[in-house]
């Protein structure tokens, strides 16, 4: 009777043991095999990161040329608006509304 108390015992927690250690081996099979894939595609996946950085520059780059580009268009508006001003303003002149008139009367 004693032994077989012993035997339930011992092969319950003999059991319990062989599991735990299936289990560690299946989980370092597990990691030798991601690290092995992992050493496979690091050199793709490194090339990704570094386009991914040439990426990221480039459309920084191209942001800041868009920015000078609207700044660079607005400038021009503001010029092209000055010029209507002061073209607005020569035509309200009294000298050019002068010759304006000696050339309507010299064309008579």
């Amino acid at each position: 009777m004693v032994l077989a108390i012993i035997l339930i015992c011992c092969l319950s927690f003999a059991s319990v043991i062989a599991v735990l250690v299936c289990m560690v081996a299946a989980a370092i099979k597990l990691g030798k095999g991601g690290n092995a894939s992992y050493k496979e595609m690091r050199p793709h996946i490194q090339s990704l990161q570094k386009s991914t950085s040439l990426a990221t520059e480039r459309s920084q780059g191209m942001t800041a040329r868009g920015l000078k580009l609207s700044q660079t268009w607005a400038e021009i508006g503001e010029t092209l608006t000055k010029i209507g001003e002061s073209f607005e303003e020569i035509k309200k002149s009294p000298l050019v509304r002068i010759a304006g008139f000696t050339g309507n009367l010299r064309s008579r």
